[in-house]
């Protein structure tokens, strides 16, 4: 027999909660990365990958809501050159890890998302308006001022010199908004998750100001703060019946990301996705230049009906599913703007009555930031899911294992090489069962349902 974890502990119908404050006690723990001191310094091009192992707290539940990795940047250059006028900040979404690994402590791979910050940038420009200003606060932003860049500049004394960042993470099983408390201590015997983040190269995660030479940056100090819900004997007792028990499981669902990078080389483009899981929930496709640079803004997403450049603007595109079926009956086809795309995008999160950042105008007016050429925020969408339901952990979505496919067509044949990274958007249970983390394949309308 399987049981599902209550979300947060309990049912939304029951009322009552811990007796007393003993029962339940929070707590906040610092871990730091594997093999690492307060010296180390890491960069793109040398110390390029932080490692977590979390350990199996005793009697204890990590809150993903509330836990958080912080850390201290500082830039560099060719000949220490940076300085309060010529130096760099970082993007929307503070795209500093171009690839996130996730594996149990038996090495079993969970989630291994590429192209990561591009994946952040997305999370950030599909954010409510207000949530947006929080990560430009905490994150920073394209447009930030010479003078953000000041504070990491090499020139400033060593006591006051860096900007610390904090980075939550919006998906997977350590994701801010999963359903359930974590139960770290029945996940294994000494650690239960191994996590691993691996820098982004300069061009894909800083923009400059005033380009001084070989702009790069160091990661300092990396924190990975933990929220652990720490149990009593007599309530943990009563999880460790399910631990000990070999008939028992505990299932808990989480969404992860799978990238498929394609070239798009011609006017008409047909990019075949081949992915493999039973809860396809949605397809995220970004349109990019091969080659990113430190100018402008930070991971640009091409497409959208304001570009000009020759295979930057996408005319008509469509998403077909087996041999026959779109999931737009007519392509869709914009050339004045991209109001209609926008809107897609937007019921593809349940977002048609929110203040959605992509939805605000742009600097002259005259249309919206999604299809602005400078903020370069345009995407396409295919969505799989029928209700906002699947935001509650109902299960929706397709068996990816139908061929699907993505019709583009450009505005001209392309000048310099563009890809489309297609995120697949995918839903799994993580199981734990007498102390070995697997993960499982989620069917739709055979799920237990809380």
């Amino acid at each position: 027999m399987s049981k599902v974890v209550p979300a947060k502990f309990m049912s939304a119908n029951v009322r009552m909660g811990a007796d007393t404050f003993k029962e339940i006690t929070p707590t906040f723990t610092r871990l730091l990365p594997v093999g690492v001191n307060s010296a180390t310094a890491y960069s793109s091009s040398s110390l390029n990958k932080l490692h977590w192992r979390i350990p199996c707290y005793s009697n204890s539940f990590m809150d993903t809501s509330r836990s958080f990795i912080s850390f201290t940047t500082k830039l560099t250059s060719t000949a220490q050159s940076t300085t309060s006028s010529a130096n760099g900040v970082f993007g929307n979404g503070l795209p500093l890890f171009e690839r996130c690994v996730l594996k149990s402590a038996d090495g079993l791979i969970i989630s291994d998302i590429t192209d990561y910050g591009f994946l952040q940038r997305l999370f950030t420009i599909t954010s409510a308006e207000e949530d947006y200003g929080v990560h430009r606060g905490v994150y920073g932003t394209d447009d930030a001022p010479v003078a953000v860049g000041a504070l990491m500049a090499e020139d400033v004394a060593t006591a006051s010199r860096g900007i610390v960042y904090t980075f939550q993470f919006n998906d997977g099983i350590l994701g801010k908004d999963l359903s359930s408390y974590l139960p770290v201590f029945m996940m294994g015997n000494t650690y239960c998750l191994d996590l691993e983040l691996y820098l982004a190269n300069p061009n894909e995660c800083m923009r400059s100001h005033s380009a001084p030479a070989g702009l790069s940056y160091t990661l300092e100090n990396p924190v990975y703060n933990i929220c652990l819900l720490e149990m009593d004997s007599s309530l943990c007792s009563k999880f460790n019946e399910i631990a000990c028990d070999p008939n028992e499981t505990i299932s808990i669902p989480f969404t992860t990301f799978r990238n498929h990078v394609s070239t798009l080389s011609a006017v008409n483009n047909i990019v075949h996705i081949h992915e493999t899981s039973t809860n396809l929930k949605r397809i995220w496709s970004v349109y990019t230049d091969a080659i990113q640079t430190t100018s402008g803004t930070v991971l640009p997403f091409l497409g959208s009906a304001k570009q000009t450049a020759n295979g930057n603007k996408i005319v008509k595109y469509n998403y077909k599913i087996g041999g026959s079926h779109f999931i737009y009956a007519e392509p869709v086809e914009e050339t004045l703007n991209n109001n209609i795309t926008l809107t897609h995008v937007k019921n593809a999160v349940w977002s048609s009555n929110k203040p959605m950042i992509l939805s605000k105008t742009n600097s002259t007016k005259t249309g919206t930031l999604f299809e602005d050429a400078n903020s370069a925020m345009f995407m396409t969408v295919a969505n799989f899911t029928y209700s906002p339901e699947e935001m509650k952990a109902v299960h929706q979505g397709i068996a990816s294992s139908t061929p699907i496919e993505l019709n583009v067509v450009l505005n001209a044949l392309p000048s310099s090489p563009k890809l489309v990274r297609n995120f697949c958007e995918l839903g799994f249970n993580l199981v734990i069962r007498s102390g070995v983390v697997r993960y499982e394949e989620q069917k739709p309308g055979t799920a237990s349902v809380y």
